[in-house]
């Protein structure tokens, strides 16, 4: 289960813009977010580059990842 460090994200609006922009790409996929500590996780999918060019693109920066 692919895991990121992400900057950029400060509200509940960019939690809802993240789950978007990934599930647009992977629909099957679930988006958890700890909007505090900057981390997500993404299950349904094992695209790691691809979940993060879906991040990437809703304007927020992986840092790097997690679970690796």
């Amino acid at each position: 289960m692919p895991a990121f460090k992400v900057s950029g994200m400060s509200c509940g609006g960019c939690v809802a813009a993240l789950r978007k922009a990934v599930l647009a790409r992977y629909p099957q996929a679930v988006v958890t977010v700890d909007l505090r500590e900057g981390e997500v996780t993404v299950s349904g999918s094992d695209d790691a580059p691809g979940l993060a060019d879906a991040i990437e693109a809703a304007d927020f920066t992986v840092e790097r990842r997690l679970d690796s």
